[in-house]
This record gives structure tokens, sequence and C-alpha cells, in this order.
């Protein structure tokens, strides 16, 4: 008679070897060809709030247009379209609280209300009074938030598979803290970012080692940068998430690309019918990023769901 331990041993080897073997040939199967595209980001400015250096990009003039990257992202996600959207906006682009280049604090919070708190903070020194928002994954979720807490500022959010459902973090990373200064120095290095890479984007054949090293550069160094990671995580596990974004009485658009690995369609669909005045827009062959994997249509999307005139 077999030991049932054994048994579930095996079981369990068996699915993470499935598992595995499916993630590799999704990612075998995926078209290499890419077409060049040009980067650019306006030289960094600074400002403080609180007891966090903040890190900024600014250029353009017309309405107001406020750039809000993701979860352990930072402004260079924007590099493809920010100079795009600076002919006919002033775009700013922010490295959030604990991200990018901006300070990281292992004894702040950072959940929902913190986040937005500072970020109400940031857009007040920078007399940004009335606005719209692009916000990726987690800064479309901090987007959304601020649509509910300042409804008379925000005017339009477009939001690039914003991560608003708790079930996206399935397992609490929490108990990592205790060991993220070991996690930080065995096993984060641009091999892992470059494995991370490959699921974020659907074709990662334009990402150069520059891009990785753009990518990692804000942890290198950094054991402090992971814990902000895990700590993070508080935001979009917030249970008020996605339910009392019904509340959100400015224009919403959502768009998702078509493979995206990270946030699930079901998701998306759900968030549509939950926001009053949204809308979603898929683009195809595109991973969780398409401002960077397809930067061309992306443009062309967010050109047609931006307003022209915030004033109303």
């Amino acid at each position: 008679m077999f030991n049932i331990d054994i048994i579930f041993i095996f079981f369990g080897l068996l699915f993470i070897t499935l598992v595995v073997f499916g993630i590799w040939f999704y990612i075998k199967k995926r078209p290499k060809a890419i077409p060049p595209r040009d980067a650019y980001l306006p030289p960094f400015k600074t400002l403080t709030t609180g007891k966090f250096k903040i890190n900024y990009v600014q250029q353009g003039q017309g309405p107001d247009l406020v750039l809000l990257h993701g979860l352990g992202a930072s402004v260079y996600i924007w590099r493809f379209i920010f100079k795009s959207l600076a002919k006919n906006y002033r775009v700013t682009a922010i490295d959030l609280p604990g991200f990018g280049s901006s300070t990281k604090d292992p004894t702040a919070k950072y959940g929902l209300d913190e986040q937005t708190n500072r970020l109400i903070d940031i857009l007040n020194q920078l007399n940004i009074q009335s606005l719209q928002f692009i916000g990726s994954s987690m800064g479309g979720a901090l987007a959304l938030w601020m649509a509910v807490r300042c409804p008379e500022r925000i005017k339009n959010v477009i939001a690039l598979a914003p991560a608003t459902n708790r079930k996206l973090v399935k397992i609490s990373p929490m108990p990592l803290m205790k060991i993220a200064r070991q996690l930080h120095s065995y096993v984060l290095g641009k091999k892992l970012i470059a494995f991370i890479c490959k699921l974020i984007y659907y074709n990662d054949s334009f990402v150069t080692d520059k891009d990785l090293d753009n990518h990692f550069s804000p942890y290198k160094g950094q054991p402090e940068a992971l814990r902000t990671f895990i700590l993070a995580t508080e935001l979009i596990t917030d249970k008020r998430l996605p339910l009392e974004l019904k509340a959100v009485s400015c224009p919403v658009t959502l768009v998702r690309g078509s493979k995206d690995l990270i946030v699930p369609l079901r998701f998306m669909n759900e968030l549509n019918k939950t926001i009053p005045h949204c809308h979603l827009i898929k683009i195809p062959n595109s991973g969780h990023h398409p401002m960077e994997e397809s930067p061309g249509e992306c443009v062309k999307i967010l050109y047609e769901n931006l307003l022209k005139d915030q004033r109303s």
C-alpha cells in the first residue's frame, strides 16, 4: 500500500511540472518579430511629500494628464507613449511612493488610503487641480479610487488592466517580509526580472539588456525595495475593491491586452459592470503592458478616449 504523503507529493510535483511546462510552451509559441519604437522620457524632477522624495517627469502644454505605473514598476513603462501624449497634454508621470526612483520606506504603509493621500498631496504641490488619469495595473486601481475620493477633480480615467480584485493575490506575501533581505540578495536579479517580463509581455522580443537594467535598477542594492513591494500588495487586496468603485462618476475606459496573463478577463468584465460610465477595449496580441508592447495601438485608443476639454 502506498503512503498517502508520497501520493500527495507525487501529484503536487506533477501539477507544478505541468504548470511550468504550460508556461514554457505558451512562451515558446509567441511571435518573435516586433516593430521598432522610439523611447523618450524628459529629465526627472523631484518634490517631497511627508518623508518621501518623489521623482516625476513632466512635459507638454494643455489639459493635465497624469500617468500612474503598476506594482513594482516605474515611470519607465511610459517611455514609448510619453512623447505622443505630450503633444496635446501636459503629461506628468510619477514614480509612486515606494517605487522607481522615489523613496522606499519599509516602515511606512502603502495601502489604498495611504497612497491616495500621498497622491493628493503630490497633485496639490504640482498645482494639478483638474485632470485625467491613465493608470496601469495597481496604478489603474489607484486612479479609480482617486475618482471616488476626488470626483470634482478627476474628469476621466483610462485604466490599463487595473488590479482591482483581491483574488489576484492568491496567497498573502506578508510572511516573506521576514526573509525579504535574503530574497533580495540571493533570488532577485536580472534573470528573475527577465522571467517576469515574459509573464508581463506576450511578445518580449523588444526587451533589451538596457530595458532589463532599467527595470532592475530600483531594486539593485536596495533590499528595502522588495519590502515596499510586498507591503504595497495591501492596495490591490483592499476589501473595498472592486464593489465601491460603483461610486465613480466620471467616464472610465478599461483597456486589456488579449494575452494578459496577470489580470483575467473575468475581472475586467466584472469591473466593467460595476462602474456606471464604463466600457472595455481589448488590444489583440498584447499582454499586461500594451503601452510598451503595442504603443501605436495603445496611443490610438488613448486619444480616442481622452477628453479634449476637461473643464466640464
